[in-house]
């Protein structure tokens, strides 16, 4: 499927925007340091319904000077946001778990921007010298919604080799007649889900995407889909 023209490249202005965001941000509280914010070779998928949408998403632990944690750094994060303008901004402040192998929880206060789409989050924690910072570019679908189209069966009632029947499961299709030898079905809550039929075998389980059977082969059970 052909992508959508101009989505790529408006989905890798934003999360080189977003990265450089990040690399400002961190210069701050935690100056002179390589981040390292390499653009993954390709985005993840964050929404599976139709249109599939896509997004680039950066993490960085830049340490503080002196590796001590730093209580003014909550405040600064707002004070860059705010000078910048256009930003939402919100804070959050809770417990979480502590990363291993410490044990017990570590109290949090993380300030997130909101822009055009693009999130940023600059997060502190008691008791260590790391700020942790978490950078997203907007969704972007960047292929169509994607059509399903019932493919042409491998057999037919006249191209059947002598002394075959159509397959009782997928009749002559050959595929699986859940979800078309795709593997997965439309899912309202989940956008997609694995197909019940055949959970990710490209053809049918019966027939084994021949579309016929030899009636010799059958167990009494299958032959009770023919009618004499």
């Amino acid at each position: 499927m052909a992508e959508i023209p101009g989505a790529r490249e408006e989905l890798e202005r934003a999360a080189h925007w977003i990265r450089d965001r990040m690399r400002e941000v961190a210069a701050e509280p935690a100056p002179g340091q390589e981040l390292g914010l390499s653009l993954p070779s390709y985005p993840s998928i964050v929404d599976w319904h139709e249109p599939l949408s896509y997004q680039y998403t950066f993490h960085a632990r830049p340490e503080l000077p002196g590796g001590r944690y730093d209580p003014t750094v909550p405040a600064r994060a707002a004070a860059w946001f705010a000078a910048r303008g256009g930003w939402t901004v919100t804070q959050e402040q809770g417990e979480k778990e502590a990363p291993r192998p410490y044990i017990g929880t570590v109290r949090f206060h993380a300030v997130v921007g909101t822009k055009d789409g693009c999130e940023l989050a600059v997060r502190t924690a008691r008791g260590n010298g790391w700020i942790t910072l978490w950078g997203t570019s907007p969704r972007i679908a960047l292929y169509p919604p994607y059509v399903i189209v019932r493919p042409e069966p491998v057999v037919t009632p006249e191209t059947l080799d002598p002394g075959y029947l159509l397959c009782y499961e997928c009749d002559g299709l050959g595929h699986c007649p859940g979800c078309y030898g795709l593997g997965w079905v439309p899912d309202e809550e989940r956008g997609r889900k694995r197909c019940p039929c055949c959970q990710f075998t490209p053809v049918c389980v019966i027939c084994k995407g021949r579309g016929q059977l030899l009636p010799s082969l059958l167990s009494p059970y299958q032959r009770g889909y023919y009618r004499e």
